[in-house]
């Protein structure tokens, strides 16, 4: 396995993700995780392909740039 940082502005959904979970923001999850990762922080990592499609984990990311702010960090 390789670990690696992406950018988050790098990074998109996979298409089957969306068209089965739909928008992350009308989730029922959304606000669980959300308040979660403002507790806790991100304890489980997102799966990325090299290309930057999420295969798990879109969600996450999303409430993670909301918990943050903006969609930044080191480069």
């Amino acid at each position: 396995m390789t670990i690696a940082l992406r950018h988050p502005r790098f990074l998109r959904p996979h298409p089957k993700s969306l068209e089965i979970f739909g928008d992350p923001k009308t989730s029922d999850e959304y606000p669980k995780i959300l308040e979660s990762i403002r507790l806790n922080g991100m304890y489980e990592v997102p799966v990325i392909k090299d290309d930057g499609v999420v295969l798990a984990g879109w969600l996450r990311i999303v409430c993670w740039i909301e918990k943050i702010g903006r969609a930044s960090c080191r480069e």
